[in-house]
């Protein structure tokens, strides 16, 4: 329930009164006019909630408002708002003339937003170091498996370099093969991974020794 108050200095400022049940969801019920006459009252000066949107609805003889302007409200009720209404506005405390149903105070204890938070904390500190230990280890596995590669070129390398056998008497020699003679297809690279799960560099590695 919003009413204007007049300050002792002819300034007027808009008081939330708090609120009331309604009755039979929807209707207004009887609502006890504020005091008349020099009162004193202490309250929370909340900031002005900005105008909103939707057109103020007049139901049941009240004005009803989607949000506490006082410049909006100072409208409705007659008040000048641009030079007699004042912001920001009065929310009243229980226990002060004219309080309905006190709005209560917000909570200020962290309850469970504290851990709440530590968690999204975590969470934002981990994900970068989980990317960057799995682009660390995927690089250390190209790397490991280039150097496999390369070890077992020179490996056969080594081992067709020997010296040629000597023929043995009274058996026949095949003839070298001549310049014109197809050589074998070169082998593949090993797997590391066995049939069924391959090393996902050996297919680009392949195609490297192939070009």
């Amino acid at each position: 329930m919003l009413t204007p108050f007049t300050l002792d200095d002819g300034r007027t400022i808009l008081v939330n009164r708090g609120w009331v049940p309604a009755e039979g969801s929807t209707g207004v019920p009887d609502i006890d006019a504020a005091p008349t006459g020099d009162v004193t009252i202490t309250g929370m000066l909340r900031a002005a909630e900005a105008t909103h949107p939707t057109a103020p609805i007049h139901d049941q003889g009240f004005d009803m408002v989607h949000s506490i302007n006082p410049t909006q409200v100072g409208e409705l009720t007659g008040v000048d708002a641009g030079a007699d209404m004042v912001e920001p506005y009065l929310q009243l405390l229980s226990d002060q003339p004219g309080t309905l149903t006190a709005i209560p105070l917000p909570q200020l204890e962290t309850g469970n937003h504290l851990s709440y938070g530590l968690q999204w904390i975590l969470f934002g500190v981990a994900a970068p170091g989980a990317l960057l230990y799995f682009l660390f280890s995927e690089s250390r596995e190209r790397r490991r498996y280039v150097e496999e590669q390369k070890q077992l070129l020179n490996d056969d390398t080594v081992a067709g370099s020997g010296p040629e056998p000597s023929p043995v008497p009274g058996e026949e020699t095949a003839p070298a093969p001549s310049a014109q003679t197809p050589t074998a297809a070169p082998t593949r690279s090993r797997q590391r991974y066995g049939s069924s799960r391959t090393n996902p560099w050996a297919k680009a590695y392949d195609k490297e020794q192939e070009r």
